[in-house]
């Protein structure tokens, strides 16, 4: 073995170990370092977003409380009654309050003169609150303004508690980076290990077998020129008779690999065709606790139940394989919206679709991502629409029912057909909020149960309290949006004030708030609803013991 000039044995020696300490540790570090400066970064920013969205959220119901406060002083004739004003503010103040989820959050309001109006929050902080108005830095702050109340109202989260969560994040990124060198350190001295070992023990067959024994004479082998000195050059002599060898024995083990990979393949595709009967998730648990999952277990989640109204004329009118192509592609749409935000598709019988999120594996958000996915459901089935009006096709009408609550999972079977589904109150509260969507005229209808783990995410509004067959008190009922229109909004503020006065059974000052609502935005269904229980009230009112639901079930 030579130099490239020709003199033997000249070139510096280093092992294979330590040219791969060399590259692999230092790239491992610089790995881990970016990544930890990159995450800190990204999650500060992300949560420092979060919480400006979120108080910018609680700015706004506040403004429409106090906006609502203001306009009952007015209705009811309390404008320049400072007794009353300040009542209304005591209940401002109490209301904010409620609006806080933690002690690092304040809500402060201050008159024209910089006076501490109320102040809602912990009390420690409350010394805090004088420095708001000139913007501290020690929070993060969202600014609005009350022209009724002549208050500047200032809504707060203390930066250090947003941030608090990645005060561990420097430790925690060195200890990673001390375990990743470790680790690429224990990991790299088997791993030379594995390559030098049968390298030298190669080098000592070939040295052996370098000279015929029968005819005393050494045999000729190529002198290759190597780059380097390590232990892979010892074998390079060597190189040339073995690759016929080599050759074979690697086609050898390419049958085999190929074997086995056709072997994969065929498991994978029977895995997958299970997976188009079975939820995916399902069939990753029972790999791993098949007892407890086929024979039953209580979860809590969020069940959404779907259906398609008037189908019965679509069947009748439409060629069945017109009919069953277009159930296909509607299910196809909707089972992907729900696999893609993260919930399992337990069943479809005719046109109704059995959903649910948390089920069997909780994940963040379940109920937000179930609200979510019926929203975009009613978005799909506008463009699935679309697509059958050019083709001469009927549209579809979709209703959705969601509840939250524990249910009973686990595999129902008959003997000839097996079914891994939910049974329980949710679903039982769900199959009858999608046909009340047909009576209020909204596509998507859920329980209070639902709306207090989402009203913070989307536009969300109260539609009414009804009693269901399988409820023995009324259940209030909402609705969501991904997005409102000004016009709405404005709709939805008179429908929300003249809720209010209809359950304090003030029916004639609702009557004209709902119609002033329906008036805003004629296409606002529920306030028809309550105008005319509204006129039926004036005429013959509810007992004294009415909680506020209909005389008579919607539908019967």
């Amino acid at each position: 073995m030579r130099d490239p000039s020709g003199n033997p044995h000249l070139l510096p020696r280093m092992k294979i170990r330590a040219k791969l300490y060399l590259v692999v540790l230092p790239l491992v570090s610089v790995v881990v370092i970016l990544a930890a400066l990159f995450a800190y970064s990204a999650s500060a920013e992300a949560l420092e977003k979060a919480t400006r969205e979120a108080l910018i959220k609680k700015a706004a119901w506040l403004q429409d409380y106090m906006d609502d406060q203001a306009v009952l002083l007015v209705d009811e004739g309390y404008l320049g009654d400072e007794y009353m004003r300040e009542a209304a503010l005591a209940g401002i103040e109490k209301h904010a309050g409620d609006l806080l989820q933690s002690d690092a959050e304040i809500i402060a309001a201050f008159d024209s003169t910089r006076r501490l109006v109320f102040f809602a929050g912990d009390g420690a902080r409350k010394k805090d609150a004088a420095l708001l108005a000139d913007f501290n830095r020690k929070y993060l702050t969202v600014r609005t303004q009350s022209d009724a109340f002549s208050l500047q109202v200032y809504t707060a989260h203390e930066r250090r508690d947003v941030l608090a969560v990645l005060d561990g994040v420097i430790g925690v990124s060195l200890l990673i980076l001390l375990l990743a060198l470790l680790t690429a350190a224990v990991f790299l001295h088997f791993l030379s290990a594995a390559v030098t070992g049968p390298i030298g023990a190669m080098q000592a067959v070939f040295d052996a077998y370098s000279f015929d024994r029968l005819s005393g004479k050494a045999r000729e082998y190529p002198v290759l020129d190597v780059p380097s000195q390590d232990e892979t050059s010892a074998l390079a002599v060597s190189y040339n008779a073995m690759m016929a060898r080599f050759a074979e024995a690697e086609n050898e083990l390419n049958r085999f690999a190929r074997g086995r990979e056709a072997a994969k393949n065929i498991e994978e595709k029977r895995r997958n065709i299970f997976q188009l009967y079975t939820p995916g998730e399902v069939v990753q648990k029972v790999l791993k606790t098949p007892a407890d999952l086929l024979a039953g277990a209580k979860y809590e989640g969020t069940v959404l139940y779907s259906g398609l109204r008037q189908l019965s004329p679509l069947s009748e009118n439409l060629p069945p394989a017109t009919f069953v192509a277009l159930l296909n592609r509607y299910f196809i749409k909707m089972t992907a919206i729900v696999r893609k935000k993260i919930g399992v598709n337990f069943n479809i019988e005719g046109d109704a679709l059995l959903a649910g999120w948390g089920i069997p594996e909780p994940h963040a958000k379940d109920t937000v991502n179930a609200v979510h996915t019926a929203l975009l459901m009613i978005e799909a089935v506008l463009t699935l629409n679309e697509e059958n009006d050019k083709m001469g096709l009927p549209p579809l009408e979709v209703g959705i029912g969601l509840d939250s609550g524990f249910v009973t999972a686990g595999n129902i079977s008959s003997g000839l057909k097996v079914n891994w589904t939910v049974m329980g109150g949710p679903v039982s509260v769900a199959v009858p909020l999608q046909k009340l969507t047909r009576e209020y005229k909204d596509a998507l209808l859920f329980t209070e149960n639902v709306y207090k783990k989402v009203y913070a995410y989307f536009p969300c509004r109260f539609i009414d309290k009804v009693m269901l067959p399988t409820s023995p008190t009324g259940i209030s009922l909402f609705t969501a949006r991904l997005k409102i229109t000004d016009r709405q909004k404005e709709a939805w503020k008179h429908h929300r004030i003249a809720v209010k006065l209809f359950y304090a059974r003030k029916f004639t000052e609702a009557l004209l708030r709902f119609e002033q609502a329906l008036l805003t935005d004629p296409e606002d269904g529920i306030s028809a609803i309550f105008i005319d229980r509204c006129r039926r009230y004036m005429k013959s009112p509810p007992p004294p013991m009415w909680d506020g639901t209909p005389p008579v079930f919607p539908g019967n």
